[in-house]
């Protein structure tokens, strides 16, 4: 698999053409690189980011001087409301491998309360409850009495 992350106008100009010219423009600047050898990509996936109508591509850029325990508080829950993305990972913030490993985080912290596990350590920096409150629960923290 080969990522690659393209912005500003040429971005746009990928985004516009057939995703067949994108990938025979990729292939010939791996033929520059690697030798005329290599042999042809079996598929890609363009996001067309700019043209998605929930980001219009967008992403999370600080600015100097930004706190970066903003991106914890920004993964931080409010009650059952748990918050991932891009903007919420403090290493890859700005990139789509963020967001992946941001809601793998937050899915491993949902499954953990689900089961009843470790409850203190799933509050996050600015909560102080730890409750999955629209189900029957024991205990007050976590295993509900059914599965939904």
């Amino acid at each position: 698999m080969l990522l690659a992350t393209v912005t500003g106008d040429v971005a746009l100009r990928i985004e516009a053409q057939d995703d067949s010219k994108t990938l025979d423009e990729v292939m010939q600047v791996l033929r520059n690189m690697y030798g005329d050898g290599i042999p042809n990509a079996t598929g890609t996936m363009n996001s067309k980011w700019s043209q998605n109508p929930y980001v219009v591509g967008s992403w999370s850029d600080p600015v100097v001087g930004t706190d970066h325990n903003a991106h914890t508080y920004m993964a931080s829950r409010i009650k059952n409301l748990f918050f991932g993305g891009e903007a919420a990972h403090g290493h890859w913030y700005g990139f789509m491998q963020g967001a992946y490993y941001s809601g793998l985080e937050r899915a491993n912290q949902i499954a953990s309360l689900i089961q009843r596990e470790n409850c203190e350590a799933n509050q996050g920096p600015i909560l102080s409850e730890c409750v999955i409150s629209q189900v029957p629960q024991r205990n007050g923290c976590g295993r509900p009495s059914y599965r939904p």
